[in-house]
């Protein structure tokens, strides 16, 4: 099994600011087993510009929640 955690450190690590904003998406994202975004902003914000960390990782988190809220919406139509 994957470890989530050492995958999303592995994509800030590799990609950088396109990394944060992927795993803010990830993050906000699952359903299933909620993990903090937070953590990547601090993380992040350790190695990198603060200020581009925070604009990448909220956006990145915004599309992590609008998925969800798309997955709920276009799942209400079928089950109805």
């Amino acid at each position: 099994m994957i470890d989530l955690m050492a995958l999303l450190q592995w994509l800030v690590n590799t990609f950088g600011y396109l990394g944060i904003f992927v795993a803010s998406a990830i993050m906000t994202a699952n359903i299933l087993i909620p993990y903090p975004a937070t953590v990547i902003s601090f993380v992040g914000g350790a190695a990198f510009n603060p200020l581009l960390v925070g604009i990448f990782s909220g956006l990145g988190a915004a599309v992590g929640e609008l998925t969800g809220y798309g997955l709920g919406f276009g799942g209400k139509k079928l089950l109805l």
